[in-house]
């Protein structure tokens, strides 16, 4: 029966792309192959054009959330950021990093009460990647910050970051906390100058007011402070935060499906030669 071999290579193809599909980095291909081996998606949040007032009794809707299913251990995070309306649409920037925190629940969007964490933390061996021709791409860079906290914040600089202005929000503000407020969830890179991306005002300060997000330093498009503090620009975006050990082995699911294969392919043989 001849027919029966394309169909059965064609499920197996079929089950094979199903089990390899992966959300992370919402499908860019761009982004290297190695960064998403070995890493799982632990959380997405769509980024809305207005303020959305994430405090108190007003949680973080993820769109997606793996807490409860990740492997126990990691040694790297990153965070993909992709602009989907706006000035910036179809920009992307992902940076991933040494993990700088072991409780993966800590490592989303902070939140004056479910998730009460402020950081203006160095973190080590960042990799970044963008289309965003301003920003400096490059493996193993060791100026790479993290300014996130669910507080209202000053320009002020702090002696944790090298460099910063001290009147204007950029990558080393000061005087936040875990105390609900404006909002920051920003990752810089420090010794470029640079905002890799900034999203702030999510906090609940100013209800309904356009969105304070984009990618790059905001002063580039005429915004007064470089990480999109106060920019109001309105943009709308996509958020993943992944976790993981990255490696280069193909996924069990994956060796069990190509398997699957071979030995669907043997038994036909055999029967086609059976009923020679």
């Amino acid at each position: 029966m001849p027919h029966k071999l394309p169909l059965a290579l064609l499920l197996v193809f079929a089950l094979s792309a199903n089990a390899d599909a992966n959300p992370i980095f919402n499908g860019n291909v761009a982004i290297s192959g190695l960064e998403a081996s070995g890493m799982q998606l632990l959380y997405e949040v769509v980024i809305p054009g207005k303020n959305p007032s994430y405090r108190d009794s007003t949680p973080v809707p993820y769109t997606i959330n793996n807490l409860s299913s990740l492997l126990s251990t990691y040694s790297r995070v990153g965070y993909y950021v992709e602009v989907t309306t706006g000035p910036q649409a179809g920009q992307f920037v992902y940076v991933s990093m040494d993990t700088f925190d072991t409780n993966p629940a800590s490592l989303g969007l902070p939140h004056n009460v479910n998730n009460p964490v402020a950081r203006q933390t160095i973190v080590n061996n960042a990799n970044i990647y963008s289309n965003n021709t301003s920003i400096v791409t490059g493996t193993s860079i060791a100026t790479v910050n993290l300014e996130m906290w669910p507080s209202n914040y000053a320009t002020g600089t702090t002696s944790a970051i090298p460099g910063g202005s001290g009147s204007q929000y950029d990558f080393n503000d000061s005087g936040f906390s875990t105390a609900a407020g404006h909002g920051s969830f920003q990752i810089n890179n420090f010794g470029a100058g640079q905002t890799l991306f900034g999203w702030s005002d999510w906090g609940g300060n100013s209800p309904g007011q356009a969105s304070e997000f984009g990618i790059g330093n905001a002063t580039l498009l005429g915004r007064p402070n470089p990480d999109w503090t106060f920019s109001d620009l309105g943009q709308t975006g996509l958020l993943q935060v992944v976790v993981g050990t990255p490696n280069a082995v193909p996924e069990p699911a994956s060796i069990g499906l190509l398997g699957l294969g071979l030995a669907a392919f043997a038994l036909i043989r055999r029967r086609k030669n059976h009923q020679a």
